[in-house]
């Protein structure tokens, strides 16, 4: 329901980063006829300290502002001072 609150939980093995280095997300929106998701809100997640496994624990109780049945999607991504652009991965190696 709009203004409920959702609480998400994420864990993610971080390898030889940590949390600052990357950003977590949930993006809320509709979906298009072909399925596509339309981005209406975006929800930044903080990272909460990190489980027995030692994977890093993000956290968000999200509250959606739109009504009516709602789509999201999690998505994490580098985060640095130097990036030009969000998106931008820098260096990447593919294993």
């Amino acid at each position: 329901m709009a203004g409920d609150s959702l609480p998400i939980r994420v864990a993610v093995d971080l390898a030889d980063l940590q949390a600052k280095d990357i950003i977590v997300e949930c993006i809320v929106g509709e979906a298009e006829e072909n399925e596509v998701l339309v981005a209406k809100e975006y929800h930044l997640f903080k990272a909460t300290g990190s489980n027995e496994k030692g994977e890093t624990l993000f956290s968000l109780d999200m509250q959606p502002n739109i009504s009516g049945q709602q789509f999201y999607k999690i998505r994490m991504y580098p985060s640095h001072e130097l990036l030009s652009h969000r998106f931008q991965m820098g260096f990447m190696q593919w294993l």
